[in-house]
């Protein structure tokens, strides 16, 4: 089974935030190397239905939604919508090529 890290570096890691609204929290920049990583595997070849982003919070999931949708719009239109992000939970007994 391949299996590959992205390392993301300290001072392009950001803070974690979150509205005054919400107790859940999101990170943009560590968003944004995801979207950009989910980016480069459809421009590689995989399905996009073949891949699931994973995280542990909502927050995080509303944003790589919609910098995921943003971002295939632009490169790669009919991928827009069809990778699936989700919580952790949500994914549980669920299977991707990639995640």
């Amino acid at each position: 089974v391949p299996l590959a890290f992205v390392a993301v570096r300290p001072h392009a890691m950001g803070h974690e935030s979150s509205s005054q609204h919400s107790t859940s929290f999101q990170n943009i920049p560590e968003a944004m190397i995801v979207a950009q990583t989910v980016e480069r595997l459809v421009a590689a070849g995989v399905a996009p239905g073949d891949i699931g982003v994973m995280t542990p919070y909502s927050a995080q999931v509303n944003l790589l939604n919609q910098l995921l949708n943003e971002r295939l719009m632009i490169s790669c239109p009919e991928a827009a919508g069809m990778v699936e992000c989700s919580s952790v939970d949500a994914f549980q007994g669920r299977e991707k090529e990639v995640v």
